[in-house]
């Protein structure tokens, strides 16, 4: 705290969540098979700019083993939330510069947005007592009402695991794993200069 300023509280964080959601295993011929999903998400949080969200998540995960020594799977996701926002009153600050600038942000935690992740892992079996792991995901998503702030994000993570076993005992003599995260992002902002009109 600064000399001659009040303090400042945060206000506690609080919500309640509401998900439904359904999901179906499927069996094909040739060890494929698919689990096509949805979930829906209602999120009621205690804030003035965004008080409730609502995700519609679609999924498609694909399974494959029709070798003894790899196991393929695959999967797709489609996130699209709505939310419903509010202008924001402030507890501190000017209310003038929020009127002017609020209307143009929505804040990436409950923000609007479209999001399609591309997942794909290998899990392969070189020997009874080894394993190797390897996994790619890509995230985009887009924040579709915001003006300023977060309005574009990608992510593309990578994965290797491997893990080595004793064939008498069943806990590991060697475990080694590395992820890789490359991040892009969009992040306009504005400044205001003078008076707020």
């Amino acid at each position: 705290m600064l000399a001659g300023l009040a303090p400042f509280h945060n206000h506690l964080f609080g919500y309640e969540k509401e998900t439904f959601g359904a999901e179906v295993g499927i069996k094909l011929p040739a060890d494929f098979s698919l689990t096509p999903s949805y979930k829906h998400v209602k999120t009621e949080r205690h804030r003035g700019d965004l008080p409730v969200s609502k995700d519609d998540i679609y999924g498609l995960a694909a399974r494959w083993k029709g070798l003894d020594y790899l196991t393929v799977n695959a999967g797709y996701e489609r996130l699209e939330r709505s939310a419903d926002w509010e202008l924001l009153t402030l507890a501190t600050g000017t209310q003038a510069t929020a009127d002017a600038i609020e209307p143009f942000i929505r804040r990436f935690d409950a923000a609007p947005q479209d999001r399609n992740t591309y997942k794909l892992s290998l899990d392969i079996f070189p020997a009874d007592n080894l394993n190797i792991g390897l996994g790619y995901r890509h995230k985009k998503s887009e924040y579709t009402d915001t003006i300023l702030g977060l309005r574009d994000e990608k992510t593309d993570y990578y994965q290797f695991q491997r893990r080595l076993t004793s064939a008498l005992q069943a806990n590991p003599l060697s475990v080694h794993f590395h992820h890789h995260d490359a991040h892009r992002r969009e992040l306009p902002d504005r400044r205001l200069h003078g008076s707020v009109p």
